[in-house]
C-alpha cells in the first residue's frame, strides 16, 4: 500500500510538475 501510494504520489507531482512548465513555456511565446 505504500508504495501505491508513493509512486501515485510521485506521478502526480511530475504531472503538475509538466503542467507548470508548459504554463511557462506559452507565457515565454
Amino acid at each position: 500500500m505504500n508504495n501505491k501510494v508513493m509512486n501515485s504520489g510521485g506521478f502526480l507531482g511530475t504531472q503538475s510538475v509538466i503542467m507548470l512548465l508548459r504554463v511557462g513555456n506559452n507565457f515565454s511565446q
